[in-house]
């Protein structure tokens, strides 16, 4: 679980830095290089289910081992389709929002487009946890899971192209004007699991 929040941390650090990707500083390149490489070693374990968060991680390196990349997708497929054909989109108990967002993300990074009603049924699941969270917010001034999954469903509805209801966004905006991401002193990006 600690290389799931690893590469959550680099994905958002990656949005969030006004810097570009690929202007790495040469002091920091051995860092990017590491955790490739750990990403690529979780390809090899089949002991556990693909992670979609270490797919996305993989597609953004600039390092790429296609053929275990492409193992590791078909791998992500299996549980994606799972997941698209179960009634709410996940299994009872597991994370909702975050999870459904990193599975549209892979599966866009993939450019595996062999299964559009796989993908039309995450998008129908993840606005409705996104109409869940939001409800949430409303109500209980916080989403079920938290601000950072939240913002990573919204992330995944426009990678998608798909319309994002304004009122959905501006409960995002209106967190991060509240400060309402961080924890404590620091900047909270998921739930432990």
């Amino acid at each position: 679980m600690a290389l799931n929040w690893q590469v959550l941390v680099i994905l958002v650090h990656a949005f969030i830095v006004p810097m570009k990707l690929c202007e790495i500083p040469e002091e920091n390149k051995h860092l990017i290089k590491s955790l490739n490489l750990k990403l690529l070693r979780v390809t090899l374990d089949t002991s556990s289910d693909a992670n979609p968060s270490v797919y996305v991680g993989l597609r953004l390196s600039e390092d790429h081992n296609l053929e275990k990349e492409d193992e590791y997708f078909q791998r992500l497929k299996t549980s994606i389709e799972a997941i698209s054909a179960s009634r709410l989109g996940v299994k009872e108990g597991e994370p909702k929002t975050g999870l459904l967002a990193l599975q549209l993300m892979a599966q866009k990074a993939s450019c595996d487009d062999t299964s559009p009603s796989v993908r039309n049924r995450l998008l129908t699941h993840m606005k409705y946890h996104l109409h869940k969270e939001k409800n949430s917010i409303a109500l209980n001034n916080k989403p079920l899971s938290n601000y950072y999954q939240y913002s990573l469903g919204i992330l995944a509805m426009c990678i998608n192209d798909k319309f994002v209801d304004r009122h959905v966004v501006h409960k995002l905006v209106l967190a991060e004007e509240q400060n309402k991401f961080g924890h404590g002193e620091s900047v909270s990006v998921g739930k432990k699991e």
